[in-house]
């Protein structure tokens, strides 16, 4: 079921998680702070063990930050 590959993508479990910490927080509505909390977590390797290593090892990019102004 293609549905089960969204579920299998660690990626995907961190911004589903991120989007919890955030309307917690209150602050689900600033996009900047759900993104870089689901890439944080990404990163530090959440949810590494409960998820199955089968997807493909490629990371997700972080978007760049356009300063200027």
């Amino acid at each position: 079921m293609a549905d089960d590959a969204f579920w299998e993508n660690r990626f995907h479990a961190c911004a589903l998680a991120a989007g919890f910490i955030a309307a917690a927080e209150g602050r689900l509505d600033d996009s900047r702070h759900v993104r870089d909390l689901a890439y944080g977590m990404f990163e530090e390797g959440a949810f590494a063990d409960s998820i199955s290593q089968g997807e493909a090892m490629t990371r997700p990019r972080r978007p760049l930050r356009h300063t200027c102004k």
